[in-house]
């Protein structure tokens, strides 16, 4: 009797979209060395106070992302156009944070066969039935691609202030930044909105 029988699961959407949610989950992991860079610069403390500060406070991706929001708003120093950039690229990380949150953590129904598609939901929603949504393989890589940028927008910003550029440098070098952000919002013009529901 041949024991060269393969057994499995079906589960979850097609397998590029699996493949495509495990990208979201990393790229989005990612974010978190270049947010503790930036929050590192915004302080200005060393590398190692920076990590002591981020462990005892228990800060993740989220809270550091938070802490730098407030700390660009009362920077004084801060440039204006600089400070206008971070707002606007944090408020990103968190929508990329939301769809990051769905695909990982709500459940997923089968794909059809032969399509790249399939409904998401959350379960264990204050209302289920309001927390459900399609998403096919396209709105999965925009999410990917925009946290890619994201990650290269934040690590730009912190080296620009790193680098204590002239004043004067700055709006230029912004308006670039400003740009890939624009590309972000329409990467993910067609995804549905997240959920404002908190996730785990």
């Amino acid at each position: 009797m041949s024991s060269d029988r393969i057994y499995g699961v079906l589960s979850g959407p097609s397998d590029r979209m699996k493949q495509e949610i495990g990208e979201i989950v990393v790229a989005h992991a990612n974010c978190d060395p270049v947010l503790a860079a930036l929050m590192m610069a915004l302080t200005k403390t060393d590398e190692q106070t920076n990590l002591v500060l981020i462990q005892q406070l228990k800060l993740k991706g989220s809270s550091i992302a938070d802490f730098i929001s407030t700390m660009a708003e009362k920077t004084d120093h801060l440039n204006p156009v600089l400070r206008q950039s971070i707002q606007t690229t944090i408020k990103s990380y968190r929508k990329l944070s939301s769809y990051r949150n769905e695909v990982a953590h709500w459940q997923w129904n089968l794909s059809e066969p032969g399509t790249d598609s399939a409904l998401l939901r959350n379960t264990l929603s204050k209302k289920p039935s309001e927390s459900e949504k399609v998403y096919t393989l396209e709105n999965l890589r925009d999410i990917a691609s925009s946290l890619h940028q994201v990650h290269g927008l934040i690590g730009s910003i912190f080296g620009i202030i790193s680098s204590e550029l002239p004043e004067e440098a700055i709006p230029h070098i912004m308006s670039v930044v400003d740009g890939n952000l624009e590309k972000v919002r329409l990467a993910t013009l067609n995804v549905p909105e997240p959920s404002a529901e908190e996730q785990p």
